[in-house]
């Protein structure tokens, strides 16, 4: 037998085996992309609905209640209304105070200033009686502008600490913190969103405030 016979023999049978061979890859190839497809409508449609639920978490009326209470520095004369308890201090409620700025929708921003914690923050606790060139400033570093702290402050202290933080920790399961937005969303309901948020988050929150 010629030594090419052996060749000649395998070359038959991987040309006979070759479309049966390619039949298989391309049918795996084609379930791969299919799968894959659907894997990506699928994410597509959880990331869709997880954007289009409300941020935060749901609180009791007594928190909104509670900051209309409390002494706050308007800003904003048209839109949904939303509360942020902030601090002079805090570098979170500086970026937040950006955020707001840049935000093209209307809104009505009740700041709530929260001189709480060890010592009664005294920067904060000025603002309480602040308004809102004053509020700008301080976040920016100078206080020069606000006025000294008062009764005022120890009694927006006394009801954040013995009232608004209750409502917040039974919300959130957490200590109070600054800032801390709360809103009534589309539904009515009262959301409380614990720390800063960039500015697409509050697009979101601004557009289901109500």
């Amino acid at each position: 037998m010629p030594e090419t016979s052996c060749a000649d023999t395998e070359n038959a049978i991987d040309a006979a085996t070759r479309p049966a061979s390619r039949t298989i890859v391309g049918f795996v190839m084609t379930s791969l992309l299919r799968s894959l497809r659907i894997a990506l409508v699928l994410l597509w449609g959880a990331a869709s609905a997880a954007s289009a639920l409300p941020l935060g978490v749901v609180g009791d009326e007594s928190i909104i209640s509670t900051m209309g209470e409390l002494s706050s520095i308007q800003e904003g004369m048209e839109g949904p209304r939303i509360w942020i308890l902030f601090a002079a201090t805090c570098e979170k409620s500086v970026a937040m105070k950006e955020v707001v700025a840049a935000s093209p929708t209307k809104l009505r921003v009740a700041w709530v200033p929260a001189p709480v914690g060890g010592g009664r923050d005294p920067a904060t606790a000025r603002l309480v009686e602040a308004d809102l060139e004053g509020m700008k400033a301080a976040l920016s570093g100078d206080t020069s502008r606000l006025p000294p702290a008062g009764a005022a402050a120890e009694r927006q202290a006394l009801s954040i600490e013995t009232g608004l933080s209750r409502a917040m920790f039974r919300a959130t399961g957490r200590s109070l913190a600054t800032p801390t937005i709360v809103y009534r969303d589309a539904d009515g309901l009262v959301r409380v969103v614990r720390g800063a948020v960039g500015a697409d988050l509050f697009a979101r929150i601004a557009a289901d405030a109500r």
